[in-house]
């Protein structure tokens, strides 16, 4: 009989629970950091918004590097010393807070240092995980990481607020330094550890141009890697877009705004429960487009958002489309773990990330640009309609026939 200690599943379930912690930090981060800059150091919105463009830069700048990287490293070593890279960062400011010395340029520095970290954790991550789960166990792995961090999200968007209320943004800031300290003590307890990775004299440019050529040259990676770019920039924009409707035209409180935004995270939360379901009855291949036939034309209920009780369908249609994007997450990660070559995982992960996570970056942009054309109700309308066809774009495309990437 096993012990606890030897459980078959402990070296994951250290990871998943390192990881569930740290991710309630991010959501902590998420709102501190620029609360730390607007309250403590009277950062203009355009200063604000640069902190969010430092960290969103980090994905732009470094993905194709550290999936390369990740191809080469010790990937628990990867992930190790990301996290203990972050909690050093983060707690530099309660630091420099205290002694006086804090100013709004050692925010950028720990927003895009951070961000970088990130990115390379990311890319560690999704190689690292086929090492520690059975090829036919990774899809419910990646239902069970995305259920805990959309419920990590909900539960650390009202934990930061009330501990920016009770401790300021830097002592929001020191929990989350400690949440990384805790998710570096779990990772360092796997008792995995993956064979070394065949030496190489390549050129970090030539692997990183032979991620980009499987990962763009390959037609199912390549409409991974478009459509999630499109998801990614109609969704901030509509997000960006909405905020300013919600706030400025509709003069909801902040407390309503919250709770709109934690019924988002519920509908995650439930597409992450439902995505191993949703993937074992109609496959990995329909997993990708055909639950978004169902789920994102709901979009089109959020324009719709008004006073009392037109509240109610965009409540549904925010749920239902979170539910449908966090199913579509698990079935792109199950993917890539598994019809991959697993020396080619990170920098085809990155590659994409690149696109999806760069587009981000524009979201915002193009939110402002479409609401100065046709105002914020209206911009809400196009984005919402973008977002219902882009299943249809994706049964049409080579997702409809993929297999595995040679």
């Amino acid at each position: 009989m096993l012990r606890a200690r030897d459980h078959p599943d402990r070296d994951f379930d250290l990871l998943w629970a390192g990881q569930g912690v740290s991710q309630v930090g991010d959501a902590v981060t998420r709102l501190a950091l620029p609360l730390t800059a607007v309250l403590l150091l009277q950062a203009s919105t355009l200063q604000v918004g640069g902190l969010e463009s430092a960290a969103a830069a980090s994905w732009l700048l470094l993905s194709l590097a550290a999936g390369a990287w990740a191809d080469r490293l010790p990937r628990r070593l990867v992930l190790l010393g990301c996290d203990a890279t972050r909690a050093v960062l983060l707690v530099s400011v309660p630091v420099a807070w205290a002694l006086g010395w804090l100013h709004l340029a050692q925010l950028y520095v720990v927003a895009f240092l951070s961000g970088a970290a990130t990115v390379l954790f990311a890319a560690g991550y999704t190689a690292y995980l086929p090492s520690l789960v059975p090829a036919e166990r990774i899809a419910r792995a990646n239902a069970r990481l995305q259920s805990t961090g959309e419920a990590a999200n909900i539960a650390g968007t009202g934990v930061g607020g009330a501990l920016v209320s009770l401790v300021t943004g830097p002592g929001a800031l020191l929990v989350d330094a400690v949440s990384f300290a805790l998710a570096a003590v779990a990772t360092a307890r796997i008792r995995h550890r993956e064979p070394p990775a065949p030496p190489t004299e390549r050129h970090l440019r030539r692997e990183i141009a032979e991620g980009l050529r499987t990962t763009f040259g390959q037609p199912t990676l390549r409409a991974l890697a478009l459509f999630s770019g499109l998801a990614n920039v109609s969704f901030s924009a509509l997000t960006t877009v909405t905020l300013v409707l919600l706030a400025r035209d509709l003069h909801l409180s902040g407390a309503v705004i919250g709770a709109l935004y934690m019924v988002s995270g519920l509908g995650g939360l439930l597409g992450g429960l439902m995505a191993t379901r949703v993937l074992d009855r109609i496959g990995l291949s329909r997993a990708t487009w055909l639950p978004g036939l169902f789920t994102l034309p709901f979009a089109l209920l959020q324009p719709m958002v008004g006073h009392g009780a037109r509240l109610v369908p965009y409540a549904i249609g925010t749920l239902l489309v979170d539910a449908g994007v966090v199913t579509y997450n698990v079935a792109v990660a199950t993917y890539l773990q598994t019809r991959v070559p697993r020396t080619m995982v990170g920098r085809t992960s990155s590659a994409i990330r690149m696109v999806s996570r760069g587009a981000i970056v524009l979201g915002g942009l193009a939110g402002g640009v479409l609401s100065a054309w046709l105002g914020l109700r209206g911009a809400m309308w196009l984005l919402a309609a973008v977002i219902a066809l882009l299943p249809v774009a994706q049964a049409l495309s080579p997702l409809r026939r993929f297999g595995d990437v040679a």
